[in-house]
């Protein structure tokens, strides 16, 4: 009987700790996610050149931007004689193309700015070469900067007079001079043209008008000189730009 006893004990034992083991909830599960984001396109750019050398009679210039899909870009340009026919605006891979006038003077230079780097376009001028100096032979032996307005009375005429420099590059010759003189003097604007085959151009005032002094009273002087050749070709120096010097009169009393 103890021994039944025990295994009726013994059974309600193993009952009970089978139930317990049934009510024990499992552990949860934790599921991670990663996500990952496509790296950013970077947009660099690389043109097929640089610059490009036109001759005088103008033409094309075609470039090339090489860049990855989707990045977008520009050709600009402020120059006077270059012109974008085709790409001024573009996306990935493409193609610009400048139209550059003829040329009726010297050689000369600009650029276009294409996906932000410089393109640089050199142009063969038509061969002329207009310049000129300034004398004053009354008061200076050489040539000049400056035209004296200065004499003993107010009777006579300071005469200053331009003389042509000019030359070509080629077997053209020059055929006709235009000329353009302005000052102020008196209070007068004064505008002296000529037009003609005259290398040389005078032009003068009196002494002792105002504004003048015994120092001499400085006022600017413009000249202007346009050159035409042989072939219809013209090209214009003036005074205080490119090789040309700024030109002044200097006013003074009469008998300084």
């Amino acid at each position: 009987m103890k021994f039944l006893s025990r295994l009726g004990l013994l059974a309600l034992a193993l009952s009970a700790a089978a139930c317990s083991n049934d009510s024990t909830p499992a552990a949860p599960t934790t599921t991670a996610t990663t996500t990952t984001s496509a790296p950013a396109t970077t947009c660099t750019y690389a043109l097929s050149a640089t610059r490009a050398s036109i001759g005088a009679a103008g033409g094309n210039a075609t470039v090339t931007v090489t860049t990855a899909a989707g990045c977008a870009w520009t050709a600009t340009t402020s120059s006077s004689f270059i012109t974008i026919l085709a790409g001024s605006t573009g996306s990935g891979t493409g193609t610009v193309v400048l139209s550059v006038a003829s040329a009726s003077g010297v050689d000369r230079t600009d650029t276009v700015t294409i996906a932000g780097q410089t393109f640089t376009v050199s142009q063969a001028g038509a061969g002329l070469v207009p310049a000129f100096n300034l004398f004053d032979p009354a008061s200076q032996g050489n040539a000049t900067t400056t035209c004296r307005f200065r004499g003993a009375t107010g009777n006579t005429t300071s005469t200053c007079q331009l003389a042509s420099t000019s030359y070509t590059l080629g077997p053209n010759s020059i055929i006709w001079y235009i000329w353009k003189v302005q000052y102020t003097y008196a209070g007068v604007p004064k505008t002296l043209t000529q037009a003609g085959t005259s290398t040389t151009f005078s032009f003068g005032d009196v002494c002792g008008q105002t504004p003048s002094s015994a120092a001499g009273t400085v006022s600017p002087l413009s000249a202007q000189l346009t050159i035409i050749d042989s072939n219809g070709n013209q090209a214009t120096a003036t005074s205080g730009a490119g090789n040309q010097l700024a030109l002044n009169i200097v006013a003074f009393t009469c008998g300084s």
